[in-house]
């Protein structure tokens, strides 16, 4: 009888430490992961703050969180008035593609998601440290270029809805407000 609860015992003794190691076996891999995006956002962005890095790290998007980091201003100026335009949409989606955001990408799953629901505040707080440790890397020349492409593309879609009855070019005084805010960050 001895045997038989010996046995069981074994049994469940070898399920146990199986399963401690797979666990310890996953955190590796992923600490493996984490530590190689951290790596490919460093090489990308020249972004040296480890704090950072670890928040874009936990997007959990590799790459794509720079592309994500570079469409939020993007998604706030859509989202200034509180409801995307079909207009909106169209250049945000227009955009995510020239960046080389692809269909059906976890990157462009994550946008989608923001197109139907507004990001959380946190983002901009995220954002603003992303522009800038990107900025601290760059010369004055190629920081105006960086400020200059991305509030651009902000810009181009407060304009998308724009003017009376789609008139004309003009920016309402909520997207304008998102707009110098977003500016501020290269300060």
């Amino acid at each position: 009888m001895t045997d038989a609860f010996d046995d069981r015992r074994r049994v469940l003794e070898e399920d146990f430490f199986k399963k401690q190691n797979e666990s310890l076996l996953k955190k590796m891999k992923e600490s493996s992961a984490r530590a190689a995006t951290k790596n490919e956002l460093r090489q990308q962005t020249g972004i040296s703050d480890d704090k950072l890095l670890e928040s874009l790290a936990d997007m959990k998007l590799g790459s794509g969180a720079t592309m994500m980091m570079s469409m939020l201003p993007v998604i706030e100026v859509a989202w200034a008035d509180g409801v995307i335009s079909d207009k909106e949409r169209s250049v945000v989606l227009e955009q995510a593609a020239g960046l080389g955001i692809k269909p059906h990408s976890d990157a462009f799953l994550f946008l989608a998601q923001w197109l139907d629901e507004r990001p959380d505040p946190s983002w901009n707080k995220l954002w603003v440290e992303y522009v800038k440790g990107i900025c601290s890397k760059l010369s004055a020349e190629k920081k105006a270029t960086f400020k200059s492409e991305l509030l651009g593309r902000a810009r181009h879609v407060a304009e998308a809805s724009g003017g009376v009855l789609g008139l004309g070019w003009s920016v309402s005084a909520a997207e304008k407000k998102v707009l110098d805010r977003l500016a501020k960050a290269f300060d």
